[in-house]
């Protein structure tokens, strides 16, 4: 009888190895993370993450990171694109989705899908980073000209005379209006030195 319990303990162990060695074989890949984004960037930002680790018996050359794109503005329309494993783990948001929309917010997750020697397809789970796309602060004219086409209206609620509508102090008001000047010429373009610093330029 002791025999016996023995001989159903070892079997067990031997299940218990089997099975434990059967899940390793078939562990999916690490998650890829993706590297903190701001909520407002522009449609060239560049996007990282770190490399996902295989399994042993992973093959590099068959396993990409799959990367999916949700238009929260276009009601949740969602795009697919796969970048090859083997390559490095950045790119530009606008060369994985080329069709990128500006003004609009989305949704970006990143998975690894790993391909096995027998031929297994193995996915990781995906982490996601939620932003809007803007306008490049280097493009200002391209800006400008998206503002004047949205608000042509030339007043100022910030500026001039009009500002002294909305302060109540008449000694406030007289010394606001005592320092305004205002350019007669109107704005064409904004002009960016070497060092980054910016100018109006009228005429």
């Amino acid at each position: 009888m002791v025999r016996r319990i023995i001989h159903v303990a070892v079997l067990g162990a031997c299940l218990a190895a089997a099975l434990a060695l059967a899940g390793s074989a078939t562990a999916s890949p690490s998650t890829p993370q993706l590297a903190p984004l701001p909520f407002y960037i522009p449609a060239d930002q560049q996007i990282n993450w770190s490399a996902s680790a295989l399994d042993p018996d992973g093959l590099p050359g068959l396993t990409s990171y799959q990367f999916q794109l949700v238009d929260v503005t276009a009601g949740g329309a969602s795009t697919k694109t796969f970048r090859p494993w083997t390559l490095p783990t950045t790119a530009k948001l606008d060369a994985l989705f080329p069709n990128v929309t500006e003004l609009h917010e989305y949704v970006l997750c990143v998975s690894t899908v790993e391909v096995t020697t027998s031929y297994d397809v193995l996915f990781s789970y995906r982490t996601c980073a939620h932003f809007k796309v803007m306008f490049s602060i280097g493009d200002l004219r391209r800006l400008l000209d998206k503002y004047v086409s949205l608000n042509p209206d030339p007043g100022c609620i910030v500026c001039g005379p009009d500002l002294g509508r909305y302060v109540r102090d008449p000694e406030i008001v007289a010394r606001i209006n005592a320092g305004l000047s205002r350019e007669p010429a109107p704005i064409t373009g904004i002009a960016i030195d070497a060092r980054g610093g910016a100018a109006i330029v009228t005429g």
